[in-house]
């Protein structure tokens, strides 16, 4: 079926409870299947459990399960900083545990479908095991170098904990710590990553806009320009929505989780 088709290792999440991100990265991988790509997927130990008829779905398309990782961490209890923490212990110390791993294909690339530090390492790690090419989509930045884009991730985590957090006029100094902490944050998780994330063969941005936001511009980054398109399920969402709604207007529809991290424009 396959022949001298692309050979790729996918390191992808496909618990759809986990947001847009899953979404598009199994949106990904069934295009890929569809275009004779022999896809062979890598999953965090957690979809064992809660991605079961996702895990069916894609086997009965002809996806292999190439394998199952944990990312071994000291610092997710961490009182502060605990993804910043985190995600400078997954670049500096790569504990990535591979529970489960083929070792009987030859991939053409490892391509994680995450920006997120625990799975562009683990791509990172197998490229160099398998010494394949290393890629990674970038669906958001990994972090922000665009100062104005920086504070509005402070302005957008404010709102979030006034409306969601019922955060009083009384928290001030508490309000005023946690600035300083996303703050310092950012600075050391651009830091952090701007030299990792250089190392891939390739990254893949699936908008203009996240070169932008990361103040970069690197050899080593492609953009999708559009990079997100409506899928059927879109269509029909947008067209169910308009219909019971009487909206006349424009829609815009982005399948997403909902997050300060995000930010406010």
């Amino acid at each position: 079926m396959y022949g001298d088709a692309l050979k790729i290792l996918a390191v992808a999440n496909i618990d759809i409870t986990r947001g847009g991100g899953v979404l598009r990265a199994i949106r990904s991988i069934k295009w890929y299947v569809k275009n004779q790509v022999k896809v062979n997927l890598l999953i965090p130990l957690s979809d064992i459990f809660y991605a079961h008829s996702e895990l069916k779905d894609l086997k009965a398309l002809g996806v292999s399960i190439a394998g199952v990782f944990k990312i071994s961490s000291i610092t997710s209890h961490a009182p502060i900083f605990k993804k910043t923490l985190s995600d400078i212990e997954n670049i500096l110390f790569r504990r990535v545990d591979f529970l489960k791993l083929s070792y009987k294909y030859s991939p053409d690339a490892i391509v994680s479908l995450h920006e997120s530090t625990d799975f562009v390492v683990t791509a990172y790690i197998l490229s160099k095991l398998f010494h394949s090419k290393s890629v990674s989509f970038l669906q958001l930045p990994p972090f922000y170098g665009l100062k104005r884009r920086a504070e509005n991730i402070v302005r957008s985590w404010f709102l979030w904990n006034y409306y969601m957090k019922s955060l009083s006029s009384s928290s001030n100094i508490k309000s005023k710590l946690s600035v300083d902490l996303i703050k310092a944050s950012n600075l050391i998780n651009r830091e952090i990553k701007y030299n990792f994330y250089k190392r891939l063969d390739m990254l893949i941005a699936v908008s203009p806009s996240i070169p932008l936001e990361m103040n970069v511009k690197w050899n080593n980054m492609v953009i999708l320009d559009p990079g997100l398109t409506l899928d059927r399920e879109d269509r029909s969402l947008i067209n169910k929505i308009v219909k019971e709604s009487h909206i006349k207007n424009r829609i815009v529809l982005y399948s997403a989780r909902i997050s300060p991290e995000k930010g406010v424009d």
